[in-house]
This record gives structure tokens, C-alpha cells and sequence, in this order.
């Protein structure tokens, strides 16, 4: 008999078919085996929100480990002497995997300064953070102590780096113009939280001999060349900035603190 052209399949034709499936797929029926979709599973902004949070933080301390790496290497060989191999070695990833977060070796050491100046590598300005803010808070003692911890701090992640950093300024122009920018920087900060250990804005000559004894020059000579620790020098720069800046009475003009006490005389 001939099958009429209507585009519905014979009743006799389905159930043969469901028949077999019957025996093959343990009795469901044809068309639920064709027609049912498959399910995906369900991605909520929830589960994307973790995942990215997970990738991020793995990246992070990739990176960290890329930074902590360059930063003994350029101490331990300077700017010629460092490779972005030895780099990647050192960091316990492949080649590729610094330059997808540095660009090239100049920016790292770039970067390395910007991580030098406040310890980490959040974004957040030195301005804006305690160790800064400490230095309005308290008596005058207590901020000069302050200063001098914050400076200590400070010159100590950026010692190791200098050298690599002048090194490198010889032929590297965007690391000469980084150099300056350094010593343009330090001053600046020098005046702004001068000026709130003093209570006062400072005179040209108390901010520019602040930066004198505070740069990491100085500190360079003392505990590299002069053999002082580090706690010489935080309770020198201490008393330094002390006498620097130290309050005078308004009618005798002398002092009215003594500077703090500890440091080389």
C-alpha cells in the first residue's frame, strides 16, 4: 500500500520502531531518545564570580614570585648580569609566562621600585597608608620616631635595587628617566611628611636636608660602608630629624624637646 505524502510516518512504522528500541534501550520509546535534549551544566554568576577570583589570585602570586625572583638576582648580579631566563628559572615559570606580566626587563625593575617603596604590590599610595598617616599622630618624639621607622623601611627593599638600577641608567634611557624620577619622588614625600612630623610646612633648607640624611644614598654608606645595622641607623635618623626639625620656644627661640634617644652619636 502506498504511504500517502502528508509528512506524518505511518502508525505501524512508529511502533516497529518503538518496538525495536524496546529491545536495544530497554524499553523507551524512539522518540523520547531522539527528541530529549542534552543538559549543560548550569554556570551561575556565582560559580563565574569564584572562578575568576581563583584565576586572579593564582595570577597574583605568579607575579609575586616573578618580582621576588628580580629582585634577588638584580641584587646578587646586578643590571647586565640578570636575564629574563634566570628570572623565569628563579621564579618557577617559563619565558612566556614573565613576559605575559612584564613586558621586558626594564619594566620589571620599574616595578620593582614602585613594590620597594611601600612593600607590596596593591595599589594603594604611600601617602595613604598607616605607616605614612603615623606620622601627624603623637607627640613630636613619636612622630620623629615614626619617620625614622618609615625611612628605615623604606631605604632597606631599596638598597638592593640602586645599584642595578644606576647600572642599568648608563644605557637604558627609560631607566635613567626612572632614576630621577626616584630622587624627584623621595623629595617630594620628604616635604609632605615632613611637614607632618613638624606641624608646619618646611623651609626649602629643612626639606632639602631631610632628603639628604633620609636617601637611600646615605643609608647605603652607613650600613654598607660604615658597618652600622640597620637599627644604628633608625635611631640616628631618628635623633637627625629631631634636631632638624625639633619645635623652638616663641620668645628664647631654644629648643623645647630633646631629640629621641638611640643611634650613633
Amino acid at each position: 500500500m502506498a504511504v500517502e505524502a502528508s509528512g506524518e510516518r505511518p502508525t505501524a512504522f512508529v511502533d516497529g520502531s518503538n518496538r525495536i528500541a524496546s529491545e536495544l534501550f530497554g524499553g523507551t520509546a524512539l522518540h523520547r531518545i531522539v527528541q530529549t535534549p542534552r543538559v549543560k551544566p548550569v554556570s551561575t554568576p556565582e560559580t563565574r564570580s569564584y572562578r575568576s577570583a581563583v584565576r586572579q589570585q593564582q595570577a597574583s602570586g605568579t607575579r609575586l614570585r616573578i618580582l621576588t625572583a628580580a629582585s634577588d638576582l638584580f641584587a646578587a648580579r646586578g643590571w647586565i648580569g640578570t636575564g629574563m631566563r634566570e628570572i623565569a628559572a628563579g621564579a618557577g615559570v617559563s619565558v612566556e609566562t614573565v613576559y605575559k606580566h612584564f613586558s621586558s626587563k626594564s619594566e620589571l625593575l620599574v616595578r620593582l621600585l614602585d613594590v620597594a617603596a611601600v612593600a607590596d604590590d596593591e595599589p594603594v599610595p604611600l601617602a595613604e597608608r598607616p605607616e605614612f598617616v603615623a606620622l601627624g599622630a603623637g607627640s613630636f618624639v613619636d612622630r620623629t620616631a615614626a619617620a625614622a621607622r618609615l625611612m628605615t623601611g623604606i631605604n632597606t627593599r631599596f638598597a638592593p635595587l640602586v645599584p642595578a638600577l644606576r647600572e642599568a641608567a648608563s644605557s637604558e634611557p627609560k631607566l635613567a628617566e626612572a632614576l630621577t624620577d626616584l630622587y624627584g619622588r623621595q623629595r617630594r614625600e620628604v616635604a609632605r611628611g615632613g611637614s607632618l612630623v613638624a606641624g608646619r610646612a618646611l623651609t626649602d633648607a629643612e626639606n632639602d636636608g631631610l632628603w639628604a640624611i633620609l636617601s637611600v644614598d646615605a643609608f647605603i654608606l652607613l650600613t654598607r660602608y660604615a658597618g652600622w645595622t640597620e637599627q644604628d641607623y633608625q635611631g640616628w635618623a631618628a635623633t637627625t630629624v629631631a634636631t632638624l626639625l625639633i619645635p623652638s620656644h616663641p620668645r628664647t627661640g631654644r629648643a623645647t624637646l630633646r631629640p629621641p634617644k638611640g643611634g650613633r652619636p
